[in-house]
């Protein structure tokens, strides 16, 4: 599987307030195939993770960026969420031809304002941040920059140090995914055949922050 597509610990962290915020996208991670319970069938899943800027978080005593992620269903629907987000996003629609073949680590390092919105769990007891809109930077407005670096995560280049770097619950979702567990199999399948040959560890995928004009 790849990055194309077609038509937390014992920290308690508190949520944002309900508001606007500049931020920048800074991890493409790959889900794999995941399984909803209400639609009752497979589906290949993207997280997207940015960096929300000037927004900190104490973890074990320590101010770090604030980030926030999400996940979404890998296509390019006229009717997904995905398509929407990105068309808001990069300020018009795809073409044809990028339809047919979009390339997800395009966004990687780009600017936007993500609207956070609250939702309560279903007992009351607990708010949780959710993402009702991503929108272009405003003409005039500057366009922030990301401190933490920029990660992108493919299940066919498995690198656990990538990882290691995004929140657990979207760590745990990859490992649970049947794509997932069908790579870990193969490579059981392999040590057990060649056990004397080490297998190659492919470097961490870390982009720089090139300055690209939008659209993406």
């Amino acid at each position: 599987m790849s990055l194309f597509v077609e038509e937390r610990g014992s920290n308690i962290i508190p949520p944002l307030a309900e508001d606007s915020y500049p931020a920048v996208c800074v991890a493409v991670i790959d889900m794999g195939e995941q399984y909803s319970q209400a639609y009752e069938k497979w589906s290949r899943k993207v997280g997207i993770g940015w960096e929300i800027i000037g927004e900190t978080v104490t973890i074990d005593g320590q101010a770090v960026p604030r980030t926030f992620y999400t996940t979404y269903t890998a296509s390019l629907s006229s009717k997904g969420t995905l398509r929407k987000d990105l068309v808001s996003w990069r300020g018009r629609d795809f073409t044809p031809e990028e339809l047919r073949r979009f390339d997800l680590r395009n966004i990687l390092g780009k600017p936007c304002f993500l609207q956070i919105v609250h939702k309560k769990s279903p007992d009351g007891s607990r708010v949780y941040m959710n993402l009702a809109a991503v929108t272009k930077i405003p003409r005039g407005y500057p366009a922030p920059q990301a401190t933490l670096p920029l990660l992108t995560y493919d299940i066919d280049q498995d690198d656990p140090a990538v990882l290691a770097q995004v929140p657990d619950w979207i760590a745990q979702k990859v490992r649970d995914s049947r794509t997932f567990e069908a790579k870990m199999d193969d490579l059981d399948a392999d040590r057990k055949a060649a056990p004397e040959q080490e297998l190659e560890k492919p470097e961490l995928t870390e982009l720089p922050g090139d300055e690209v004009e939008l659209p993406f």
